[in-house]
């Protein structure tokens, strides 16, 4: 959001636009100006600034988890693209999904993602990212209490940790990266992708796929 308001600063006449949207969106007025100077909502660490890369029809890719859902095959692959960026992506019934290159985590923010509604008809959506050195668990909290475990993936191409997360949108509170120096929520940061929270004791299970 920060990124938006700078960019669309240009356009607002005089501010006084910006000052508007500012007030419906129910925030200080105070705080505008450090979000302008990007001293407030800002990436934990800045953005790689790179050519843009993408990826080919021969470009090689590591399969790091094949799930099936709904009678579809969802793939999380990851890869080198073609300016170097280190991205991962679902593929869904062998068709190349949209790319997430460069995540960045850090100490404060355990985990980043990106999203897909692979099978929009149904909901099912596909949150797949990246997870810090330091992340010991991930797991997704339901919208009936249940707590489901998903495994994170070491991966030897892009020497990072990546995670996917094949869920029913409607039923998918929130997903969770825990260390042993605390925790990070995607809730937090992405809360529009996820139900109303359940109860304050989730119920474990532990995700199929491989």
């Amino acid at each position: 959001m920060g990124d938006a308001i700078r960019r669309h600063r240009p356009r607002a006449a005089g501010g006084d636009g910006l000052r508007q949207l500012w007030h419906e969106a129910g925030l200080p007025p105070e705080s505008l100006g450090r979000v302008l100077g990007g001293q407030d909502w800002t990436w934990p660490q800045q953005p790689t600034v790179r050519p843009p890369g993408g990826r080919l029809p021969d470009t090689s890719v590591t399969t790091l988890a094949t799930h099936a859902v709904d009678g579809h095959r969802f793939e999380l692959v990851s890869y080198l693209d073609t300016a170097g960026g280190r991205c991962i992506a679902i593929d869904r019934d062998g068709r190349p999904g949209a790319s997430a290159c460069d995540i960045q985590v850090d100490e404060q923010h355990l985990a980043s993602a990106a999203m897909t509604m692979a099978t929009r008809g149904h909901g099912t959506a596909a949150i797949y990212g990246r997870v810090h050195a330091s992340v010991t668990e991930l797991y997704a909290v339901m919208k009936n209490g249940d707590r489901v475990d998903w495994p994170i993936y070491d991966d030897p191409r892009n020497a990072e940790r990546y995670f996917a997360v094949i869920a029913d949108s409607e039923a998918l509170a929130d997903i969770v990266a825990a260390a042993p120096a605390g925790s990070t929520s995607l809730k937090q940061s992405f809360g529009m992708w996820f139900s109303q929270p359940p109860g304050p004791v989730p119920r474990r299970s532990r995700a199929r796929g491989h």
